[in-house]
């Protein structure tokens, strides 16, 4: 996996960096502009905020690109790699993109003080992290499996049939979560824009909580890379 990791990495290591580095000269062009153009600090967080969801979505497309072109491509499906690496090794690379962008945002806020932590703890803080963990897991093995059933199809309307399921599977996923843990999910604080400080005031409250539906999301995944693999091993043409 290891391999594979380092050879996906090399191919999307210039359009990854250069994600990154606009971002990075957004966030710095964005406070000149506002003082020139005199904006509300609601503009300015907005702006950045829109900005960071455009990279992250730009990094999650190219890890899902990544494992497609791993599925299509003969001499990946040659190589003498078990099943389960084709599917790891573009969901940690992916993962580890999003770390990166996660990071980048931290050091931001704390260079820039936009945002402020009212009374949050070390509880708050690593269920933060669990649920970034979790979910980011999730959303790409949800993503992966639905390339795989759509890849294994002959048909000419799979990518059609690869949608579908992954409309069905997020509602399903939804159902359940709130036939379930609907009780366990609920925030009980909030966040608060400061007009006289320019800074966003996030509460204990607002942070997810650590219980059965991060636990159910993690089964998906198990799940969803098992029917994956499974898929792989058949050598279905594509």
């Amino acid at each position: 996996m290891i391999k594979l990791l380092k050879y996906d990495w090399k191919r999307n290591m210039d359009g990854v960096l250069s994600t990154l580095g606009i971002l990075i000269a957004i966030q710095i062009v964005l406070p000149i502009v506002w003082e020139w153009r005199n904006w509300d600090s609601d503009t300015r967080i907005t702006l950045g905020g829109i900005a960071y969801m455009a990279v992250a979505f730009a990094l999650f497309a190219s890890a899902c690109r990544t494992y497609a072109y791993g599925l299509t491509r003969i001499h990946r499906r040659l190589l003498p790699v078990h099943p389960a690496a084709e599917f790891a090794a573009p969901l940690l690379l992916g993962t580890l993109y999003l770390v990166v962008l996660a990071l980048i945002g931290i050091i931001q806020i704390g260079l820039t003080g936009v945002v402020h932590l009212e009374g949050v703890g070390g509880s708050e803080i690593f269920s933060a992290i669990a649920a970034f963990v979790v979910g980011v897991v999730f959303s790409y093995s949800l993503v992966f499996v639905c390339i795989t059933v759509a890849c294994s199809i002959r048909w000419k309307q799979r990518t059609l049939i690869g949608v579908a399921l992954f409309v069905a599977l997020i509602n399903l996923n939804s159902y359940i979560t709130d036939a379930l843990f609907s009780s366990s999910t609920a925030f009980t604080g909030g966040v608060t824009f400061r007009t006289n400080t320019s800074t966003v005031v996030i509460e204990p409250g607002s942070f997810p909580h650590i219980g059965g539906d991060l636990l159910l999301n993690l089964v998906f995944a198990v799940l969803f890379m098992a029917v994956s693999v499974a898929l792989v091993k058949t050598k279905v043409e594509i």
